[in-house]
């Protein structure tokens, strides 16, 4: 996430957090939950099965092309 007005945008270091706006103006700001998470369905059986097989298959090859891009020849 990024703060500020064009073309002085900065990073923003909010440690992973998610915020909301209480009210109209820009704060007062309260911490809440983002909502978002990997349902335990994501990390388990066919799905785990068939990320592991695509990961094994193309990602020596995708981290070997980007390599030989940026290690000098």
């Amino acid at each position: 996430m990024s703060g500020g007005r064009k073309p002085n945008r900065v990073p923003l270091k909010m440690g992973g957090h998610a915020f909301q706006r209480v009210g109209k103006d820009r704060f007062p700001i309260k911490a809440v939950r983002s909502g978002l998470f990997i349902a335990e369905e994501m990390i388990k059986g066919n799905t785990e099965k068939v990320f592991f097989e695509t990961a094994n298959r193309d990602l020596p090859g995708r981290i070997r092309h980007e390599l030989y891009r940026v290690l000098p020849k």
